[in-house]
């Protein structure tokens, strides 16, 4: 299975893989992966309509590489997708 994380959920990835690893064994899931891609914080600028990447450990002091607006919008950073299932027999 391959899950899309956004960095801004409150999901930590080894965290995941460990629970993953304890309630496969004896069920459907038995002997299968999980790969976990995260997925980063994205604004766009609510002056210049720039789209940028937001740094997670600065988060309240992002501003628009453009022209510097400290006001953007989030797009992107809060997803939890399942992104993919393969079914082998």
């Amino acid at each position: 299975m391959v899950l899309e994380i956004g960095i801004l959920r409150d999901f930590i990835p080894e965290i995941v893989q460990k629970y993953w690893d304890w309630i496969a064994p004896g069920s459907i899931a038995e002997g299968s992966t999980i790969e976990i891609r995260e997925k980063p914080a994205e604004a766009v600028c609510r002056r210049c309509s720039t789209r940028y990447v937001i740094d997670r450990d600065n988060i309240t002091d992002s501003r628009c590489p453009s022209c510097g607006c400290d006001r953007g919008t989030l797009v992107a950073g809060s997803e939890l997708r399942i992104l993919g299932i393969e079914i082998r027999k």
